[in-house]
């Protein structure tokens, strides 16, 4: 089975993508380092759909490189070795707020410029490290 048909049974056809200008847009960021070379860019909604991804991946023996957002500086999120790029964007749930201990709950997709808008909503005000890209997950900063 060829990598990207058994990516489209787990996420279906419209979340693979491989089109040049795609797979350009993914290859680079706003480091230094050469812009990376893959085969797709697959866009999982769902922890299960993620899990079947590894899976695939360590059964098929291929790369995966995960990305949460397009705002990158160090070169860390580049595929250096083929492979696929994983786009957790998609994953962009506030799962829950506990107020009284004022815990957040998210997944890995949810942006600095989404969780100070909720927060705000809320009347809360977040301490936010290095002031961060509004638009750069808040887990993966």
């Amino acid at each position: 089975m060829a990598i990207k048909d058994g990516l489209a049974e787990i996420v279906g056809k419209d979340n693979v993508l491989d089109s040049p200008d795609v797979i350009e847009g993914y290859g680079r960021d706003h480091s230094l380092e050469r812009p990376g070379l893959f085969t797709c860019v697959v866009r999982p909604r769902t922890v299960a759909e993620t899990q079947k991804i590894i899976q695939l991946a360590n059964e098929a023996k291929f790369a995966v490189v995960p990305q949460s957002s397009g705002i990158h500086f160090n070169g860390c999120a580049l595929p250096k070795e083929g492979g696929v790029v994983l786009d957790l964007s998609q994953m962009n749930r506030i799962v829950e707020i506990v107020e009284d201990s004022r815990v957040a709950y998210l997944q890995v997709g949810v942006t600095w410029e989404q969780f100070c808008a909720t927060l705000d909503a809320k009347g809360y005000i977040p301490i936010i490290p290095l002031l961060p890209h509004a638009s750069r997950s808040v887990i993966m900063d």
